[in-house]
C-alpha cells in the first residue's frame, strides 16, 4: 500500500510539473501618455500533433500579440484573449489564440 501511494504521488507530481509553464508578460506596460491608433486583432496557431507533440503551441500568444500590432503601434491596451481549438482527425488538435485590443503608440 505504501508503494502504491508513493507511485501515485510521483505520477501526480510528474503530471503537475509537465503541464505547467513559466509566467510570461505578453506585452510591455503602457506608458503614462500615448496615442490611440484604434482597435486591432491578431491571431497565432499551433498544432498538438497526435495530441502529444507540440508544434508552435507555446509561442502562439506572443505571435498573436505581434500580429495585432499591424498599424505601427508599440503596445495594446484593453486586451482580451480568446482561445479556440479544433480536432483534426488523424493529426491532432489545432490550438489558436486571438488577441483583441486597442493599439497605441
Amino acid at each position: 500500500m505504501l508503494r502504491l501511494t508513493a507511485l501515485l504521488s510521483l505520477l501526480l507530481a510528474a503530471v503537475a510539473v509537465g503541464c505547467s509553464s513559466r509566467q510570461v508578460r505578453v506585452g510591455p506596460a503602457p506608458p503614462a501618455s500615448y496615442q490611440t491608433l484604434g482597435p486591432s486583432e491578431g491571431s497565432g496557431c499551433g498544432l498538438l500533433l497526435l495530441n502529444i507533440i507540440p508544434i508552435r503551441v507555446n509561442s502562439r500568444t506572443g505571435r498573436a500579440y505581434d500580429n495585432a500590432l499591424q498599424h505601427g503601434g508599440t503596445a495594446l491596451i484593453d486586451t482580451k484573449l480568446q482561445y479556440q481549438w479544433w480536432i483534426v482527425p488523424y493529426l491532432g488538435t489545432l490550438l489558436c489564440t486571438v488577441v483583441d485590443g486597442t493599439e497605441i503608440r
